[in-house]
């Protein structure tokens, strides 16, 4: 039975998490005698979490908000895996499932929104949550982007980044600042035969108990971080390694990287200037 330590994430969730992947056994990250660990955030408590890793673990699990804000170099004498937890939510697995089966035809847009209460852009940073949404575009359009256009806000308020792609698809993804409270995200793909949509409405459920009505909010993250320990768990089983994946991570912060170039100098950027 393998035995994996996990970081970033309450005790509620650490303990749902056991119960979803069973006989897996979860435990709390620092474990010596953890077989592998997995970080799933938030990035400041996940910082500190990779810098008490054990040297004897032979493989850690990061997801990319928490690689976006900087591994330590002494965080793990192992091999660092690193995955993109959004492509593990049940709504963007339907949307990949639904291109590989063809029924959306030949992907040509992808379109994404992304609204959060995080600070607006002042640094020579991407936010975390566009890295992630370069990588998603990438993987739903099934090739790199060869072009690289960013725009901003005059106070970093709002992005917006356009992504060329090879055989003449493009993906547009905005970010923005909204005040406190819940983050608000969309997705929406148009292939040559058909089209998809996911936004956080759909996970909004109206509750009557008595008095005025209210939402709750059925979020995806939890399945999403199940999904993603699963496929882990199945890497470490199988004594293999998904080098496509960790490649493309690396290839999105590349795009950002790009991304970032472009705010700066008002030019489109293309790969061969990455």
């Amino acid at each position: 039975m393998i035995r994996l330590a996990v970081a970033g994430v309450d005790d509620a969730t650490l303990r749902d998490l056991g119960r979803r992947l069973q006989p897996v056994r979860l435990v709390r990250w620092p474990c010596e005698e953890a077989d592998a660990a997995a970080v799933l955030g938030p990035c400041d408590a996940a910082r500190r979490d990779l810098s008490a890793a054990s040297p004897s673990l032979r493989t850690l699990l990061v997801c990319g908000d928490v690689a976006a804000a900087g591994l330590p170099s002494d965080s793990s004498g192992g091999e660092i895996r690193v995955r993109n937890l959004d492509r593990s939510r049940p709504s963007r697995q339907l949307i990949r499932q639904q291109l590989d089966a063809g029924k959306l035809g030949t992907p040509a847009l992808v379109r994404s929104h992304r609204w959060t209460s995080c600070a607006a852009v002042t640094s020579n940073r991407l936010p975390s949550g566009l890295l992630i949404d370069i990588d998603v575009a990438q993987w739903l359009m099934g090739s790199p982007a060869e072009l690289v256009y960013a725009a901003k806000s005059v106070g970093g308020e709002a992005i917006q980044i356009h992504l060329g792609f090879v055989a003449g698809g493009m993906a547009l993804l905005d970010w923005g600042r909204i005040p406190e409270g819940d983050e608000y995200r969309s997705l929406s793909v148009l292939g040559s035969s058909g089209a998809a949509y996911a936004d956080d409405h759909a996970n909004r459920q109206l509750v009557f108990g008595g008095g005025p009505a209210r939402t709750r909010v059925a979020d995806e993250t939890l399945r999403g971080m199940a999904n993603l320990l699963a496929d882990f768990v199945k890497e470490l089983d199988g004594n293999r390694v998904c080098e496509k994946v960790n490649a493309a991570w690396h290839d999105a912060v590349r795009v950002g990287g790009a991304a970032m170039r472009s705010l700066k100098t008002g030019q489109a950027i293309r790969r061969e200037d990455f």
